[in-house]
C-alpha cells in the first residue's frame, strides 16, 4: 500500500468502506438467515402461539360455562321438591292450583336415553277447567324447578259447558342414571 499514491489510497479506502457496508447490509438484511429474518420468524411465531393461546382460553371460558350449565341441569334433575315423581307432582300441582278441575286422566312413561338419563312422560287431562287455573296449574309446573316442562298443549271449549275447557297437556321430566351420576360424583374427585 506504500507505493499506491494518495487519491488511490482514498479509493481504495473508500471501496472498501462500501464493500464493507454492504457486506453488513447483506448480513443483517437481505441474507435468509439474517438476524433480522429470524427477528421477524420469530415475531411471527410468537403471533401464531399467542392466537393459539387465545382460543385455547376462549375454549377454556366456554367449556367452564358448559359445565356450569351442565351441572345446573343435572341438579335440576336431580333435585325434585319432596323427592316427588313427576306423576305424584303433578297431581299435588292441579290439586292445589285447580281445585275445581276434573282429573280425568294421567299417564306416565318412562324411556332411558342413550344410557345417560331418562325421560319419563306424564299425559294429563283435565276437564272443567277455567282460565286462571289453567294459567296456574301451567306456571307451576315450569317455575317451580322440578326439571318439568310442557312438552305439548291441546286446549278445547268443554262439549257439555262453554264455560270451561278441556285440556290436555304433556309434560317432560329428565333424570340422571344412576351410572351417570356415578361418573360425574366421581370426575369431580
Amino acid at each position: 500500500m506504500a507505493s499506491l499514491k494518495p487519491r488511490e489510497k482514498r479509493t481504495l479506502m473508500v471501496g472498501g468502506a462500501v464493500f464493507l457496508v454492504l457486506l453488513l447490509l447483506w448480513y443483517f438484511f437481505i441474507w435468509e438467515n439474517s438476524p433480522l429474518s429470524r427477528l421477524r420468524e420469530a415475531q411471527d411465531r410468537l403471533v401464531r402461539r399467542e392466537e393459539v393461546l387465545r382460543k385455547m382460553l376462549n375454549l377454556r371460558r366456554k367449556y367452564v360455562l358448559l359445565q356450569g350449565k351442565i351441572n345446573e341441569i343435572l341438579a335440576q334433575m336431580q333435585g325434585r321438591e319432596g323427592g316427588d315423581s313427576p306423576k305424584g307432582f303433578l297431581e299435588r300441582i292441579v290439586r292445589e292450583k285447580a281445585p275445581s278441575a276434573e282429573l280425568e286422566r294421567m299417564k306416565a312413561r318412562t324411556n332411558p336415553v342413550h344410557d345417560l338419563y331418562r325421560e319419563t312422560e306424564v299425559e294429563v287431562k283435565l276437564g272443567r277447567m277455567v282460565i286462571p287455573e289453567l294459567v296456574d296449574v301451567l306456571y307451576g309446573v315450569e317455575a317451580e324447578g322440578n326439571a318439568l316442562k310442557v312438552k305439548e298443549l291441546s286446549i278445547e271449549l268443554a262439549r257439555k259447558s262453554p264455560d270451561f275447557l278441556d285440556v290436555e297437556f304433556t309434560v317432560i321430566s329428565a333424570e340422571p342414571l344412576d351410572n351417570m351420576n356415578r361418573e360425574i360424583t366421581e370426575g369431580k374427585q
